[in-house]
């Protein structure tokens, strides 16, 4: 299976950007690893009662981040990206990208897989004004408490990160990135078909 993995801070546009390489790569889909950990959750949670009840919603933000760690801890840090991919098989999908991987060990582990890691680069202004829109303020705690703040460090390390797209509200920036991402993409794979 072709695998792409997109990571990035929150409100970088990881979504966004990941949506965009599944439409520009022919016959990839988009899949975020949360959909897997929603199901355990799921299974603890009622989830009929959270609608627009605010403190439902962040009740079962809490519940997917504890089920999210307590899989790691149990079961080590690839298990949402292996279930994940498990489903993704048995759906019968032959290249994906995937969205929400927050572990640094799933770095090294996407390459394993013959895989390619994607950081999705936006600043720490254009993420708060990001915030802002939904009426957050940006602290500094928050910032540094994101779980993506793990991956973070090595968004420069080329031998783990393989493609960085810039997302800072510069549309001609982002369209360039992507274009050039999808070519970089489409030769990894074209290449591994040959070996």
């Amino acid at each position: 299976m072709h695998i792409v993995s997109v990571y990035g801070d929150n409100r970088s546009g990881k979504n966004y950007i990941s949506e965009e390489l599944g439409r520009r790569l022919a016959g990839f889909q988009v899949y975020e690893t949360s959909l897997t950990i929603r199901r355990f959750a799921d299974a603890l949670h009622d989830v009929g009662t959270v609608g627009d009840d605010e403190v439902n919603k962040d009740t079962y933000r809490v519940l997917l981040q504890q089920v999210s760690k307590a899989g790691h801890e149990a079961f080590g840090p690839n298990i949402w990206v292996d279930l994940s991919l498990r489903d993704l098989k048995e759906q019968g999908a032959k290249a994906v990208v995937i969205n929400g991987s927050r572990v640094p060990e799933t770095l090294p582990y996407i390459h394993e897989l013959g895989g390619l890691n994607v950081w999705v680069e936006a600043s720490r202004e254009v993420i708060a004004a990001r915030y802002l829109e939904k009426g957050i303020t940006l602290t500094d705690e928050l910032y540094n408490n994101f779980w993506d703040t793990q991956i973070r460090p090595f968004k420069n390390d080329p031998t783990l990160m393989d493609i960085v797209i810039p997302n800072n509200n510069n549309r001609t920036e982002t369209e360039l990135a992507l274009e050039q991402a999808v070519g970089l993409i489409e030769k990894h794979f074209s290449l591994q078909k040959n070996r």
